[in-house]
């Protein structure tokens, strides 16, 4: 498919059905194993703040939101961002 079919395709698509990177941040340490549930592009974790990088359309970001409501976690800020961080902490 060429890029201009392919820029074509996707403005159809609702943006809500469209897959968008979010930074998702928790109050504490995280454990690494918690984190393949997610299957984040990055995270970082230290005492105060777990930062969790996902690609995610609506849907997937509202079933990653609940795990992280499951487990009892204090979510304190999700944001769209543009692009993934440089860094890949979590793979």
């Amino acid at each position: 498919m060429s890029k201009e079919a392919l820029h074509r395709s996707t403005k159809s698509i609702p943006l809500t059905a469209q897959q968008r990177y979010f930074r998702i941040a928790v109050r504490g340490q995280v454990d690494k194993g918690w984190m393949a549930a997610f299957d984040p592009i990055s995270f970082s974790s230290s005492d105060r703040v777990t930062m969790i990088e996902v690609l995610a359309d609506q849907a997937a970001l509202r079933g990653i939101l609940n795990r992280l409501w499951d487990i009892n976690l204090d979510i304190f800020s999700v944001i769209e961002i543009a692009r993934p961080a440089d860094r890949n902490g979590g793979k």
